[in-house]
């Protein structure tokens, strides 16, 4: 609940309500630890469905949206033809001398008769945003989409293995029986030892048939180097991740436990010290003006970058 509350606060919800980790003993059981949180609003979202998956002990989680197409001002974000679409604000000379003519030639008196500061604030960025849009019009400009990975090591045969995982899953997870569950185990243990046995042929094909067989072999490394594969060892530890959790919350209880309780509180203590400092260099804290020149070096301070954030705005403009 203070997960949904915190992202609720960012305009974003949960779409699935479902185990995506099952448990070992049955389908129904597990947890739900991945998900999709996003924006669109619940009528444009046509399903948010769970996937089994083979190789993994999570499933995967498959979003279907309909977008209004209808609108001109969203169609034009569209994906299509195999490209995507990103939004930019082109910065060149023209666009710049342009922007910092409008901003030179702005009357800002307006902004210091509002009296309320959140109104004055508004009213400020209202007026930059204009100017911005004026200036530095957001385009969309098309970019190619990465080609997908084309995997040579698979084959028919275990594209029809991985049906038959997939048909034992369902008719498991309709039925619940012992033995349909001892089958897909049975099914997905042959999978899995099929395509380690299949990468691993497809890969010795390759180094043997190649001519620089270290320049293949490296090869082969780096396209294997973005796998979330972790090493196993020979022994499995039997700690759970709640019990990690409770040793380290455990252990600071048992040494705030071992603290005797103090003879003075905290107020003693920041009394003393500031009673056995000199006038002149006791802390105070005040209220003072800022002049535009400190204003200006903060944000010349900032890093430049290119990203823009929910106004279409970045450090650099």
């Amino acid at each position: 609940m203070v997960l949904k509350n915190l992202l609720s606060s960012f305009n974003l919800n949960l779409t699935i309500n479902e185990v995506t980790r099952p448990g070992e003993s049955t389908h129904c059981e597990g947890t739900c630890i991945d998900n999709i949180a996003t924006s669109i609003h619940f009528e444009r979202i046509i399903s948010a469905e769970v996937e089994p998956m083979i190789v993994s002990d999570h499933f995967a989680l498959v979003l279907s949206c309909q977008l209004d197409v209808t609108d001109p001002t969203a169609s034009k974000y569209l994906i299509g033809n195999n490209k995507s679409r990103r939004i930019i604000r082109p910065l060149n000379y023209t666009n710049i001398v342009k922007f910092q003519s409008i901003i030179a030639r702005t009357n800002w008196l307006d902004v210091y008769a509002i009296n309320s500061i959140e109104d004055k604030f508004s009213h400020f960025l209202n007026k930059f945003i204009c100017i911005a849009d004026a200036a530095l019009p957001i385009i969309c400009v098309e970019s190619g989409r990465c080609p997908p990975v084309k995997l040579f090591w698979y084959t028919e045969e275990i594209k029809n293995i991985k049906e038959q995982c997939l048909l034992m899953y369902d008719l498991y997870k309709m039925s619940g029986s012992a033995t349909h569950k001892s089958m897909y185990n049975q099914l997905k243990r042959s999978f899995r030892k099929m395509v380690k046995k299949t990468k691993l042929d497809y890969n010795n094909n390759r180094i043997l048939r190649a001519k620089n067989k270290p320049r293949e072999l490296w090869s082969i490394v780096r396209e294997n180097l973005n796998r979330n594969e972790v090493a196993k060892g020979d022994k499995i530890s039997s700690h759970t991740p709640d019990g990690f959790n409770d040793f380290f919350i455990d252990s600071i209880d048992e040494k705030l436990r071992s603290i005797a309780d103090p003879v003075h509180d905290v107020f003693h203590y920041l009394d003393n010290y500031k009673n056995s400092m000199p006038n002149s260099s006791k802390p105070s804290f005040s209220f003072h003006l800022t002049s535009v020149e400190q204003v200006h070096s903060v944000i010349l301070s900032l890093k430049n970058s290119a990203c823009l954030d929910v106004y279409c705005l970045n450090s650099y403009l």
